[in-house]
């Protein structure tokens, strides 16, 4: 649900922290995250993408960021997909999906939908993943111009519990460190692109957007501290907690093995672009000319806690209901 896409040393990648360095639209929005140029792959169900096109090499027309290239994604409309279909699927570790399609145009108006649920235990315990995606365009076609009103939401809960130490994989592969690791991912996007022919020479197009994401995460891991080492500290004989007012916790099961990590990132941008195409002759040749403009704006919102805890039978964490931001062992 979450692959890399890698050319030439660049990514396009949903994991914060890789060279990412292509440039990634889809039907001419720019479709990495405002915060770190992520992309979440997950959001666009592969149903409703017509086709792709990779653009390689360094081009400033894409943008920033677009180092390694550039990805352009054109999604399905009644016109270019009419028709329906179902698609069902099923497989190992309770693995399952269900895809259904429906396109239809009379010459003028036309509409496109898809909508995909996936769902599945995981071949490793304790990680399950479920994924809801839902894409429609609505188009009218005229004799010279053409509108398309598109829409996308998607909400889905994906497990990735992190890597076994060797010693542990005795025990079965299939076990987790710890758990859960779960990301979920929230996205809305509307757009409107359209186009016209100011004359038989000249075509204008243009389109707008809003897109936000909200991506929560909720990881339970090993605790960070130590005795004495960064943040349990022993005072008279009795270990103690010491928090960011300098009062101290007395220590317990509770509060020992683990804790647990969650962040908030809340990402909104929008913008518009517009371009001119031309078609003309110079000394009885044939030129094309494009010129255009484009406006981009976007923010990020980003919270994150540390809550102590312990680890369970099953190496889970039980939270103990000790909320850290930032502390240091006095």
């Amino acid at each position: 649900m979450q692959p890399d896409v890698q050319y030439r040393g660049f990514s396009a990648s949903p994991l914060m922290g890789l060279p990412q360095g292509l440039a990634v639209y889809v039907n001419g929005i720019r479709f990495n995250e405002p915060f770190g140029d992520m992309v979440n792959w997950d959001l666009i169900p592969n149903g409703a993408i017509e086709n792709m096109a990779l653009q390689p090499a360094s081009n400033p027309a894409f943008g920033l960021n677009a180092l390694g290239g550039s990805i352009s994604v054109n999604t399905k409309t009644g016109f270019s997909a009419p028709g329906h279909s179902f698609e069902a699927q099923g497989g190992s570790w309770d693995r399952h999906s269900e895809e259904i399609s429906s396109g239809w145009n009379n010459g003028t108006w036309g509409y496109f939908l898809d909508f995909k649920y996936f769902n599945e235990k995981g071949w490793r315990a304790h990680s399950p993943s479920e994924a809801k995606q839902g894409f429609g365009t609505l188009s009218w076609r005229g004799v010279k111009s053409s509108l398309d009103l598109s829409i996308a939401g998607t909400e889905n809960t994906l497990r990735g519990n992190g890597a076994l130490p060797q010693q542990m994989l005795a025990y079965g592969r299939d076990q987790v460190f710890t758990h859960p690791d779960i990301t979920r991912n929230r996205m809305l996007l509307v757009s409107l692109d359209g186009d016209t022919w100011l004359n038989d020479h000249n075509q204008l197009s243009g389109t707008m957007y809003y897109r936000r994401n909200k991506i929560g995460t909720y990881n339970g891991d090993g605790s960070e501290f130590d005795d004495c080492g960064g943040f349990m500290c022993e005072e008279d004989g009795v270990t103690q907690l010491e928090d960011l007012n300098e009062n101290p916790i007395p220590a317990s099961d509770s509060l020992e093995g683990g804790t647990i990590n969650t962040s908030s990132t809340l990402q909104q941008s929008f913008g518009f672009a517009l371009q001119d195409a031309f078609d003309h002759k110079i000394f009885g040749r044939n030129n094309h000319l494009v010129g255009g403009a484009s406006f981009d704006y976007g923010n990020a919102r980003y919270h994150a806690d540390t809550q102590l805890g312990s680890l369970t039978a099953d190496r889970g964490v039980a939270g103990g209901g000790v909320l850290i931001e930032d502390a240091t062992c006095v």
